[in-house]
């Protein structure tokens, strides 16, 4: 694909035509550019603007004859001192290593109601099992946004107070956990 970089000064001198001559007038420029065709009529008004142009468009399809040339020899220097590639021989098959796997990390296991009760009532905590167990499962056994990984840390840290949202809720304030039995918790799941 030729490609032709169209100069200011070019469009200076077709500046000086009326609009249809122009038009007349770049097509000469193409033609010439292009498939190297003078202008037929030598009596118009754009052959003496051609006439000079044409050396800039000689000087221009010279000067990139003279790159193209360059770029060609240029191309065949590189390939005269490239080095050579050795002739490519198949890679040998890797053979994957036979690794122990490795453990996988234990998994959050949802705890029961009566699970936490019991955790509570061993440590002596302050804590209302069901209040905790309905928070949790509600929210997805999530701490912010991410996945719960340890719910006796969650226990500990709890404050059901806090939780409370309004008067009224199912969530009582001020009842012990061991105040309730586990079975009283597990009747209202």
């Amino acid at each position: 694909m030729k490609t032709m970089q169209f100069k200011e000064s070019w469009y200076r001198v077709a500046a000086i035509l009326p609009s249809e001559q122009q038009a007349i007038f770049y097509g000469t420029i193409y033609a010439y550019y292009f498939d190297g065709v003078e202008p037929a009529d030598r009596e118009s008004a754009t052959y003496p603007l051609f006439v000079l142009i044409k050396e800039d468009i000689d000087r221009e399809k010279a000067r990139k004859t003279k790159r193209t040339e360059r770029d060609a020899k240029r191309k065949e220097r590189q390939k005269a001192y490239a080095p050579e590639k050795p002739e490519e021989t198949p890679a040998p098959e890797i053979k994957p290593q036979q690794t122990e796997p490795k453990p996988k990390k234990d998994r959050f296991e949802r705890p029961t109601v009566e699970q936490i009760a019991a955790y509570i009532k061993e440590k002596n905590y302050h804590v209302d099992a069901a209040q905790f167990f309905t928070y949790y499962e509600s929210n997805g056994w999530k701490v912010g946004r991410n996945p719960m990984k340890n719910w006796q840390a969650a226990v500990q840290s709890w404050n059901g107070k806090k939780y409370d949202k309004a008067a009224g809720t199912a969530w009582t304030n001020g009842v012990d956990a061991d105040e309730k039995t586990i079975d009283d918790i597990a009747s209202i799941f």
